[in-house]
């Protein structure tokens, strides 16, 4: 992971360092907001998606490398969750989970209107490095979901457990403002496709629970354990009843449709090398044709 975060922000700086750059503007910066996700347990109605959303915040640098396009490297830290008990179509399923994620990024930057306008919106498109660690609350503590291998991951003729650090392509919109010549603020939403659908520790089919529990009817297997398999089935904790004794390659989640997750926060940001650009100095734009700004 060092060698891909390296690479990063070295493809940030040495873009922003490329061309015969005037007077470029740097922004530095920190974002605040809100976090989620779509999947297999994101909540269904309006309502329900705005009460699951969580904390989001971050740092970042913005570099102009040429008129109305600008390079930006970030690190980002969300809270994103999901719970079957608020999907109607769900509830006996009785799944649900919570992550941290942590995010490292380059993104580019393009400003369409440049200098015609004093907010200037964007788009951005770019690419990241984030690790998550699904968890869930079982009988008072948080039990981390990936080491388990919920859905066989790990056992003979079952996918390998899936890694915890992968790779996202953020896309996003957003505005900036200068506040005076020293001070920049936004709003920018960004979603992530992930290309995975294990987020939310939920994707393809239940394994037999007795299967999972102690590898039965799996040449080769001693099974994930009763934890795995507690945690792969828990509607017997809404019925009050035994294990179910499902039969291996019953639909659990929903693998054609892979997991995402968003950010929308609002920037504030120092910026320097901004001169004649920043506040009332915009309007100097024809006589100053001579810098990368955004």
């Amino acid at each position: 992971m060092r060698n891909i975060v390296n690479t990063l922000f070295v493809a940030g700086l040495a873009s922003a360092a490329a061309g015969p750059v005037v007077a470029q503007q740097i922004d530095l910066g920190v974002n605040l907001g809100l976090s989620g996700y779509e999947g297999d347990l994101s909540a269904v109605t309006l309502v329900d998606r705005v009460g699951e959303l969580r904390s989001s915040f971050g740092a970042y640098g913005r570099v102009a490398v040429m008129e109305g396009l600008a390079v930006r490297a970030y690190v980002q830290r969300s809270e994103i969750r999901g719970d079957d008990a608020i999907r109607p179509t769900s509830v006996t399923r009785n799944l649900s989970f919570t992550s941290k994620v942590f995010e490292l990024g380059v993104s580019g930057e393009y400003y369409p209107f440049r200098m015609s306008l004093p907010v200037q919106p964007y788009v951005s498109l770019g690419v990241s490095v984030y690790n998550f660690n699904p968890e869930v609350d079982y009988n008072g503590r948080l039990v981390e979901l990936q080491p388990l291998g919920t859905e066989g991951q790990g056992m003979p003729g079952f996918a390998p457990r899936y890694k915890l650090t992968r790779m996202a392509v953020p896309v996003g919109v957003g505005f900036t403002r200068s506040l005076g010549r020293s001070f920049v603020v936004g709003a920018e939403f960004n979603m992530r496709a992930l290309f995975f659908d294990h987020l939310d520790d939920v994707s393809g089919d239940y394994v037999n629970y007795f299967t999972l529990a102690d590898g039965e009817g799996v040449e080769g297997s001693t099974g994930n354990g009763p934890l795995a398999a507690a945690l792969a089935d828990r509607t017997a904790e809404l019925t009050g009843g035994e294990p179910r004794d499902l039969p291996t390659g019953r639909p659990r989640g929903n693998p054609a449709h892979d997991d995402w997750f968003y950010t929308g926060t609002i920037t504030i940001g120092y910026r320097i090398g901004s001169g004649m650009f920043s506040g009332a100095g915009y309007r100097d734009y024809r006589r100053y044709n001579r810098c990368y700004t955004f």
